[in-house]
C-alpha cells in the first residue's frame, strides 16, 4: 500500500516557485509533522499542483525543492455545478462543505433569508466555510476550489442567478423530479436553489419562478437542508458526467 502524499496550500509565483503562508507551515511542521525527506504536494486551488520534498525544517518554516508542477484545465462550463443555499447554522458546515468539495461542486453562492440572524453572515464565519473548503479539496486532492460567493441579499442573488442558463429551486411540491429532469440549450453552468433549515419562504419561492427558475424535487421523504444540498449535487453530477451534451 503506498504511503499517503499529504497536500499543502500555497502560492504560485512563477515556474517551479512557490509560496506558503506561515499557517500552512504551522501545519506542515506542527501538526502534519513532516520529517527532511518527505514527498509533498502544493496547490493553489486555481489548477496548478506542484510536487516536491521537505529538505530542511526549522520551528517555523522549512525548505521544500520543487521536482515539477502541472496544470490541470477548469472543467468546461457546461459541466459545471453550483449551489445557492440559504446561509445554514455555523455548525452544520462541518458537515455540509467536505461532501459537496468531494462531489465535485464548483461553487456556492451563500444568501441571507428572511428572519435570518446576522450571525451566519460574519466574517467570522465566512473564513470558517473557506478554511473548511480549502482543508477539503486538499484531502480530496482537486486541482480546482470551489468558490464561496456570498451576496448581501436575496435580491442580489436574484441578480447574480441570472450568469446560470439552468436555474433550479428544490420545491417538495414540484411535479418534477431532480432525477428525471433535463437541461435544454443554451449550455451552460446549472445553479440549484434549496433553502436554509427552515426552508424557503412563499415569497422567496415567488421571486424565484419569476426569476425563471424550474422547481424539482427529490424523490422521497423531507430532507434537512444539509441532507438535501448532498443529495442534490449527487445527482446534478451524476448526469452532467453520464450525459455531458
Amino acid at each position: 500500500m503506498s504511503q499517503h502524499t499529504f497536500r499543502f496550500q500555497a502560492r504560485r509565483l512563477d515556474h517551479l516557485k512557490w509560496e506558503l503562508e506561515a499557517e500552512e507551515w504551522h501545519h506542515l511542521l506542527k501538526v502534519v509533522r513532516l520529517n527532511e525527506g518527505s514527498f509533498l504536494e502544493l496547490a493553489d486551488g486555481c489548477g496548478w499542483t506542484a510536487q516536491g520534498i521537505l529538505k530542511k525544517n526549522s520551528k517555523i518554516k522549512g525548505e521544500i525543492e520543487l521536482e515539477q508542477e502541472y496544470f490541470s484545465p477548469q472543467r468546461p462550463r457546461f459541466q459545471q455545478v453550483y449551489l445557492g443555499i440559504g446561509a445554514v447554522k455555523p455548525q452544520s458546515v462541518d458537515e455540509l462543505i467536505p461532501s459537496l468539495v468531494e462531489l465535485g461542486i464548483d461553487g456556492l453562492i451563500v444568501f441571507p433569508f428572511e428572519g435570518m440572524a446576522k450571525s451566519r453572515l460574519t466574517e467570522k464565519v465566512r473564513d470558517r466555510w473557506e478554511r473548511i473548503v480549502a482543508s477539503s479539496a486538499k484531502q480530496c486532492k482537486i486541482s480546482w476550489w470551489p468558490k464561496v460567493l456570498w451576496v448581501e441579499s436575496f435580491e442580489e442573488f436574484l441578480i447574480r442567478a441570472h450568469e446560470y442558463p439552468h436555474r433550479l429551486v428544490l420545491d417538495p411540491e414540484a411535479p418534477i423530479l431532480l432525477s428525471e429532469w433535463e437541461a435544454v440549450s443554451p449550455s451552460g453552468p446549472i445553479l440549484a436553489t434549496i433553502g436554509s433549515e427552515k426552508g424557503l419562504s412563499s415569497s422567496e419561492f415567488l421571486a424565484l419562478t419569476e426569476a425563471k427558475f424550474v422547481g424539482v424535487r427529490l424523490e422521497g421523504s423531507i430532507l434537512r437542508a444539509v441532507t438535501a444540498s448532498i443529495a442534490a449535487a449527487t445527482l446534478l453530477r451524476h448526469k452532467i458526467l453520464n450525459d455531458p451534451d
